[in-house]
């Protein structure tokens, strides 16, 4: 028997999978949790429900959006302002 493998864009590198391998299953190997991130297939969000059901299909484009940590406050400590201008502190 011969699995077919497709080729999918996962946050612009090219990925290969079978296409009955559900999303879940492919962030598990791909080293995300899906959990803890979102997905969007050619430019339309998943819902995290259908994560155990949905299955890609060749060519498809594939966004994984971690969340942002740390918010406006460790931006700030990080930038400063004179009266050059904005500059990152190292």
């Amino acid at each position: 028997m011969t699995t077919s493998i497709i080729t999918v864009s996962v946050n612009n590198e090219s990925r290969d999978c079978a296409p009955d391998q559900p999303l879940a299953q492919l962030l598990t190997i791909w080293g995300f949790e899906a959990g803890k991130v979102a997905i969007a297939v050619n430019q339309s969000f998943v819902p995290r429900s259908q994560y155990k059901s949905y299955c890609l299909e060749h060519g498809d484009k594939v966004d994984v959006l971690a969340p942002v940590q740390g918010g406006m406050s460790d931006v700030r400590s990080q930038v400063s302002d004179d009266k050059h201008g904005f500059h990152i502190r190292p």
